[in-house]
């Protein structure tokens, strides 16, 4: 299937012919098992040094209950800790849902102590339970107290060869010139893509579920941001997109993009243990495995 200007892509849409021709390169969305799985390759770029990075999504502290959550991310944050030698990671990611009730300063208080916790850096972005919306429509009050509160709601980092970046995905619900201001950024972000050997995004919802037409929910990106993401991204080759959000351990593909939701340390609704994504990045490619984390509590226990 051509590269596709958004124009073309609506088009498609409103025609019906987008599910036809994205059911051929659209890839299974399938469930991650506990084996290392060969994605994405990178360009070479000299001698690339190889790195591990972990992503863990929605701790969501008070979801459950606030000590009981508290309790399985800490344990989270001390299995990855332990991790010695080639898969210890260099980093950490959080993909969004610090805590469970906007602007809890309990809940916040306890995610703060246990994000101190990590032996390594650790890079955050909010979710739809830190920046609230109703209806699918962004509080745009509640985000300049976020950035003025918690700091910046993104972040773009150089590892070695690669270029991480991570945003706010509430700001697709309706943020206005929130959004747009978001989505330049984000563009210039890309720009120098062929400095890097990789480029993962990361953003708190997945940018589809099961098919990149689909019609929007609760769950995914509003297809009006996704019809300019998508194309964005596989112009700029990105190697994968990172989320969480659906307390589910998916993987998938879209035109040589990896798509990866991180399942949750508090409540899952697909039965994923409490864990963490764990990435290794070679100069041949990167690999990927959820690890569910012994200790953690369930829902039904208290802590």
């Amino acid at each position: 299937m051509k590269n596709l200007t958004r124009r073309e892509f609506q088009m498609m849409l409103a025609s019906g012919a987008l599910g036809a021709a994205l059911a051929k390169t659209d890839s299974a969305v399938a469930q991650t098992n506990a084996n290392s799985r060969p994605t994405t390759k990178g360009q070479r770029l000299g001698d690339f040094k190889p790195f591990v990075f972990a992503v863990i999504a929605d701790p969501q502290i008070g979801m459950v209950e606030n000590a009981r959550d508290r309790h399985n991310f800490a344990q989270v944050v001390k299995a990855v800790n332990n991790l010695t030698q080639d898969v210890r990671p260099d980093f950490a990611l959080i993909a969004g849902d610090l805590i469970q009730t906007p602007e809890d300063s309990a809940q916040l208080s306890l995610f703060d102590e246990v994000n101190k916790s990590f032996a390594m850096p650790v890079h955050t972005i909010p979710g739809n339970h830190d920046i609230p919306d109703k209806q699918r429509m962004v509080d745009q009050a509640a985000v300049a107290r976020y950035r003025k509160t918690r700091g910046s709601d993104r972040f773009t980092i150089e590892h070695g060869d690669s270029l991480f970046i991570g945003y706010n995905s509430q700001l697709w619900l309706g943020g206005g010139a929130y959004a747009d201001e978001q989505f330049k950024w984000l563009d210039a972000q890309l720009h120098n893509r062929n400095r890097y050997a990789y480029v993962f995004v990361m953003q708190h919802h997945p940018l589809y579920l099961t098919a990149a037409g689909e019609t929007d929910q609760y769950f995914n990106t509003p297809l009006v941001w996704r019809t300019r993401l998508l194309p964005l991204f596989e112009q700029r080759r990105v190697t994968a997109v990172l989320s969480g959000h659906w307390h589910r351990n998916l993987s998938g593909n879209y035109r040589g993009i990896e798509m990866l939701t991180t399942p949750s340390p508090c409540k899952n609704f697909d039965g994923s243990a409490y864990g963490y994504r764990l990435v290794s990045v070679t100069s041949d490619g990167f690999t990927e495995r959820y690890v569910g984390v012994p200790g953690t509590l369930p829902e039904n226990k208290p802590s």
